[in-house]
């Protein structure tokens, strides 16, 4: 094969990939959101104010 031959790529292998990384990518999500809300409370923001 020559270095500069491209490779395809079964479409399968790209969903699974994508599948694998979207739960961290949500609880990484829900953990930034969770963080923001204790810190706005500690700090006595009114809800009206939170994100």
């Amino acid at each position: 094969m020559d270095k500069n031959e491209i490779t395809p790529i079964n479409s399968g292998f790209l969903q699974g990939v994508s599948e694998v990384l979207a739960q961290p990518r949500k609880n990484a999500k829900t953990a930034v959101n969770l963080s923001m809300v204790y810190a706005y409370f500690e700090i006595g923001l009114p809800q009206s104010h939170w994100l």
